[in-house]
């Protein structure tokens, strides 16, 4: 094998490794070598024991995976680095819904179920919850669908990024390179530019930040829709304005950077006020308040009293038998089985407050609870056995919402109200030096009208009550108005479309008018995708081994 590789893809992120993956099944006999900027490798990611679904929020917040700095408007933009990029840091859901993809994408579906096909990504099945979370993600789910007609809005119950949910697996896409003796990644190496040939029709070699030259027959950029753009503006591709505000040669006058898309929202932060009704809860409530709660059984009480929880504070002093024929059934467990028959049951029932079934999920407003106590016996959302999954959608995309919850605050769900697909492109990447150490410019304007801020208004009033009705409290108790999302918003970093196809490479991916450049990452998306963006950038890069023919680059 040659040292000098047939294929360079530049950047280890989703797009990077799929075309890796994909050309390599097309082209076995073909060399392929990945540069990645990141210098911490998979195999330390591993280590750092990442590959756990419980390590998720920990990971995303690792320097050694994602870096960050502010768009012009002062919002944080993030990016993953790394051999997986963006897929190594975030929140985990693997959005290929069908509806999303018909939306603008049905023409690809067949890729999308190729890529779904390949990595295999799991979804919690809500049959089996009860075991991984006591059926409170259940609730969540169940009630989101039945209030769904009503309120006009669609549920999804999204694939994640799991290898294996019940042994809390993360699916780490670069494991599907890793051990190919035909595809190598040298890490720590970042792109400044692309070099050409003597006539600019095509690339001769790259080169990296500190003057390292790579050469090879053919180059994919992956480095994800704003680095890609960085480059190819620092080489030479872009608005002529640009380059030449910066005396850059042209080499090809092209809109690279244009066209950003990118999804606005608001996280909003609710603490659940549920507990269980079991007899854990039943002994906090004893000590704490004295109040005597029991599920009844007995042979001979109906079929829809067996087993439900009944309030019997109030019948101790009343009981004909005096108060210890009900104290006593504290030490059963809070069971207590009723020894007369039914009829003797229906007359004194009426004597009992009853509470609800046993394990449900019930409010603490039933009870006049201290703060102590409500901390004691809130519902847990189970964060480190499930990962924030479930979404919902607008009928006409014009919304969505991600539902998270933290780890280090099993009680706390965070609910991001966003846009979705009705955007208007108008955001932009540009640099600003022709070092390639800078990070570019990054101009987001998600709100260039005010139908951005309408739809994440419109987001929030028709599911906030949803989680208030599920007796969830939010937080923050300022109004959610206009001018609170246009003060609050923040990127979610689902950034495209900024060297889209038609307008910077044609639709084989290959960059016009420059015979040995393809790219495959989420700049090149045509339309704006209605989620998180790590799955189209996959399906670029598995569309680019279809389209591509080697032989005749």
């Amino acid at each position: 094998m040659s040292n000098i590789p047939d294929i360079i893809i530049i950047g280890a992120g989703p797009g990077g490794i799929m075309s890796a993956y994909s050309l390599n099944k097309k082209y076995p006999n073909k060399y392929i070598l990945l540069l990645e900027q990141n210098e911490y490798t998979l195999e330390q990611y591993i280590n750092d024991g990442y590959y756990k679904l419980e390590e998720w929020f920990n990971a995303s917040s690792n320097p050694k995976n994602m870096y960050s700095f502010n768009s012009v408007e002062q919002k944080t933009c993030m990016l993953g680095k790394g051999l997986g990029g963006g897929t190594l840091h975030f929140g985990l859901q693997f959005i290929n819904n069908e509806k999303i993809i018909n939306e603008g994408y049905k023409e690809w579906s067949i890729y999308f179920d190729k890529v779904t096909e390949i990595l295999k990504p799991q979804k919690y099945d809500y049959s089996n919850v009860k075991k991984l979370s006591g059926n409170i993600w259940n609730d969540i789910y169940l009630d989101l669908i039945e209030n769904s007609n009503e309120l006009n809005y669609n549920v999804y119950n999204n694939n994640i990024y799991s290898s294996d949910i019940e042994k809390g697996l993360r699916l780490l896409i670069g494991k599907i390179i890793l051990n190919n003796p035909m595809i190598s990644i040298i890490y720590n190496v970042k792109i400044d530019r692309l070099i050409f040939n003597y006539n600019n029709t095509r690339i001769d070699y790259l080169l990296d930040v500190n003057q390292n030259q790579f050469r090879s027959d053919l180059f994919i950029l992956s480095a994800g829709a704003i680095q890609s753009t960085a480059i190819l503006q620092r080489s030479g591709i872009g608005p002529s304005l640009l380059l030449n505000s910066l005396n850059i040669p042209i080499i090809k006058n092209l809109p690279v950077g244009e066209h950003l898309f990118d999804h606005g929202g608001i996280n909003i932060a609710y603490r659940i006020n549920s507990f269980r009704l079991d007899e854990k809860s039943f002994d906090l409530i004893y000590n704490d308040m004295n109040i005597y709660l029991y599920k009844v059984i007995g042979n001979q009480i109906s079929k829809d009293d067996y087993g439900k929880i009944y309030d019997f504070t109030d019948w101790i002093k009343k009981h004909p038998g005096g108060e210890n024929a009900i104290k006593k059934w504290i030490k059963k467990d809070f069971t207590l089985i009723f020894p007369h028959d039914n009829v003797r049951w229906e007359t004194y029932k009426s004597n009992l407050k009853y509470i609800g079934n046993y394990n449900e999920i019930v409010p603490f407003s039933l009870f006049q609870f201290s703060d102590d106590l409500k901390n004691k016996l809130r519902i847990s959302l189970d964060p480190k056995k499930i990962v924030g999954h479930l979404q919902t959608r607008s009928p006409n995309l014009s919304w969505q919402i991600y539902i998270s919850t933290l780890p280090n605050d099993p009680s706390l769900l965070i609910i991001t109200y966003a846009q979705c697909t009705k955007l208007g492109g108008k955001g932009k990447v540009y640099i600003n030096s022709t070092n390639g150490n800078d990070n570019p410019t990054i101009l987001l304007n998600e709100f260039e009208n005010d139908n951005g801020i309408k739809d994440i208004k419109e987001a929030f009033d028709t599911m906030n009550k949803i989680f208030v009705s599920m007796n969830f409290e939010r937080l923050l108790n300022v109004p959610i108005d206009d001018e609170y999302i246009k003060t609050n918003y923040e990127s979610i970093w689902h950034y495209t479309s900024t060297c889209q196809i038609d307008k910077v490479i044609d639709e084989t991916q290959k960059v016009k008018e420059v015979n040995n450049l393809y790219i495959a990452d989420a700049s090149i998306l045509p339309k704006p995708w209605g989620g998180s963006t790590s799955v189209p950038a996959l399906v670029t890069g598995y569309r680019l081994s279809e389209k591509l023919n080697y032989y005749n680059i």
